[in-house]
């Protein structure tokens, strides 16, 4: 019945006068850095996965607890992601920061989680300020009055972060 529900559809949908765009298998290529800090160019399809790619590197390289970051913002990436979001970009492979094998114990679970989060937030924070504050300091849309009452957050909350981070890693 599900087969004759596709091929029917499929018929209308041919026969209906829309015009449906093909889809193209395009290849792109991207760089993973390794822990030993040499660089691989690995060449992917948009339908593959990161995993798809990036596993036979985790193999070799010997790594048992992989992390993926972006170069561009440390930033974690999923490693079940589709691959074609890394077109032309650096990525980097190296070894967790925390033993996922230990995961078994929820109060280790949920300090990783914390502690992955507040990584995630400080990159974010970091961000807001290398776009916004920055920018607008150098420019003359506010004072430095305006400056601190939008803004004069973040340090106090950077450094408070980082704080934690490094209590969790302990």
């Amino acid at each position: 019945m599900f087969r004759n529900l596709i091929s029917s559809s499929r018929r209308q949908l041919s026969t209906s006068g829309h015009i449906y765009r093909q889809i193209e298998w395009k290849v792109f290529v991207f760089t993973v850095i390794l822990p030993n800090g040499s660089k691989q160019k690995l060449v992917g399809q948009c339908d593959e996965t990161i995993r798809d790619l990036v596993t036979p590197l985790i193999d070799k390289s010997g790594v048992n607890q992989p992390c993926l970051r972006w170069i561009k913002n440390d930033a974690l990436i999923d490693i079940d992601a589709k691959a074609y979001h890394l077109e032309n970009e650096e990525i980097k492979l190296s070894e967790a920061l925390i033993n996922k094998t230990l995961g078994q114990d929820t109060r280790y679970g949920i300090l990783e989680e914390i502690y992955l989060t507040e990584v995630d937030y400080q990159i974010t924070l970091q961000s807001l300020k290398q776009v916004y504050v920055q920018p607008l300091r150098d420019s003359t849309y506010l004072n430095d009055n305006d400056l601190k009452i939008l803004f004069n957050w973040i340090e106090p909350i950077l450094s408070l972060s980082r704080q934690l981070q490094s209590e969790i890693i302990k």
